[in-house]
């Protein structure tokens, strides 16, 4: 039994694309919901991981295949259709050049001193609970091991006084 295609939706929509460290254009012909084929005078060879921007909106992909000028991806995430329209159409009123696009959370999560000081910390604590773990579990022993030599002393003098 073959496997239906999942749906695709035709577009006409130019983004830019990374392969690499070389940025090219590229124009977005048709879109399904984890896949995209593109257009360019430099398509990707099949396995090549790039990069697709439209706007504000940032794709992940893999290279599938490659014929001609045209390609197609399958994408890292599910592709949010409607939010590439809305980007197809340009930045959002209010918006100026120059201004900083990304988000105070986005911004906050990529930074990499913050990002490594939250796993130094992280590391800490485990290390803590590691070794205060193995602490409380060596002196668990020891304190049965103690009990059962003392209990053998204990023993004969208890059964003797009877």
């Amino acid at each position: 039994m073959v496997k239906q295609r999942e749906p695709r939706r035709k577009v006409l929509v130019n983004a830019r694309m990374r392969v690499g460290t070389d940025w090219r254009d590229v124009s977005i012909r048709n879109v399904s919901s984890r896949g995209l084929m593109l257009v360019s005078d430099e398509p990707p060879p099949p396995g090549a991981y790039i990069e697709i921007r439209k706007t504000f909106m940032t794709i992940v992909a893999r290279a599938v295949w490659a014929r001609d000028g045209f390609f197609g991806v399958r994408t890292q995430d599910d592709i949010d259709f409607d939010e590439l329209m809305e980007n197809a159409k340009g930045p959002p009123k209010g918006w100026k050049p120059g201004m900083d696009r990304r988000t105070g959370d986005r911004v906050a999560a990529h930074r990499p001193a913050e990002t490594a000081e939250r796993g130094r910390q992280f590391a800490r604590v485990f290390q803590f609970v590691a070794i205060t773990g193995a602490v409380v579990g060596v002196a668990a022993l020891l304190a049965l091991s103690l009990w059962e030599t003392l209990m053998r002393f204990v023993e004969p003098v208890t059964t003797a006084l009877g």
